[in-house]
Parts: C-alpha cells; structure tokens; sequence
C-alpha cells in the first residue's frame, strides 16, 4: 500500500486482523487506506497537561477503497492461513 507521499506504508496487525475477521464471517472486507501527519504537534505525548494546541497543522490523507478478497481467496486455497 503506498502512502501519500509515494512510499510504502506499513500496516497496523489489527487492521489484518479485522480483515480476517471479516472473510470468516463470509463478509467482503474493504479497506479505506487513512494516513495523517501533525497530530504529535497538535497532542504532544511528552506534555503533562493533556490539551491540544489549537491552530496545529494536521493533514489526512484518504486513499480509494480496495477489496482483498481475491487475495484472501487465494490464500485459503493454497492453506496459507492456518486460522481458516
């Protein structure tokens, strides 16, 4: 998956565990790729005092939509995963 700046991103275990969650249960899962940058300026993890700083810059990226059903079906036939 490549991100907004044109390099590959990494993906978070729990989305692919909500992914396979989802093909068990015989639903298409969709995956709606999210990138932000700016939210550690705007809520500091260091600062004691919890309150975002108002007028930070945060930019999102939201990428097109895509299905892994294809990919997950393959995966199954050839007994890839071992929880399906």
């Amino acid at each position: 998956m490549r991100g907004f700046l044109g390099h590959f991103q990494r993906i978070k275990w729990g989305v692919a565990e909500l992914i396979m969650r989802a093909y068990e249960a015989n639903k298409d899962p969709i995956i709606l790729p999210i990138a932000h940058t700016g939210l550690a300026d705007m809520m500091p993890l260091t600062s004691r005092v919890r309150i975002p700083r108002p007028f930070s810059k945060v930019e999102v990226a939201v990428g097109e939509p895509f299905d892994c059903v294809d990919l997950l079906a393959h995966h199954k036939h050839i007994g890839y995963f071992a929880c399906f």
